[in-house]
């Protein structure tokens, strides 16, 4: 029996499709793949590259002075609650000042013994200014997350 390639001339956002399989006298064929097909298959690619961040990081839910905040008093500390338990060894948070200068804190620590809110205490009265959080947290499942935000201390 002889065998004809066939090649589907169709393409999805540039992509073509063929899909390789052994023909009857067991050499490589190319078969067209439905539309369809190739559509759920880039829907469930992409939708796939989102699930780890969306379901497996610690992220921030709220904080105080919160993001974009400007506030007349000076924090005495920065509260930060994040949408899962976190592992206080492997999580901090880095103040720095409007001078590009860290500002001292002391250790962080679980807010009213809630495990997905940390508290960390200011050292120091905070002059007026802009001030950027950065933070890094290890959720208890063991994944990593980090960001950054910012407040305004007002004169």
């Amino acid at each position: 029996m002889k065998h004809t390639k066939q090649r589907y001339g169709g393409s999805f956002g540039g992509l073509t499709s063929t899909i390789v399989a052994w023909g009857t006298d067991r050499r490589l064929k190319e078969m067209s793949m439905p539309k369809y097909i190739r559509t759920l298959m880039l829907a469930t690619l992409i939708g796939g590259m989102f699930v780890d961040e969306a379901f497996a990081h610690a992220r921030l839910t709220s904080a105080i002075p919160a993001e974009g905040s400007i506030v007349a008093i000076a924090p005495n500390e920065l509260d930060l609650s994040f949408s899962e338990d976190v592992d206080l060894k492997f999580t901090g948070v880095l103040l720095i000042g409007a001078d590009n200068r860290t500002v001292a804190t002391g250790p962080a620590s679980f807010g009213a013994g809630n495990a997905a809110s940390l508290v960390v205490p200011i050292s120091r009265a905070l002059d007026a200014g802009t001030y950027t959080v950065d933070w890094h947290a290890l959720s208890a499942d063991g994944h990593k997350a980090k960001g950054s935000y910012s407040f305004i201390v007002r004169p």
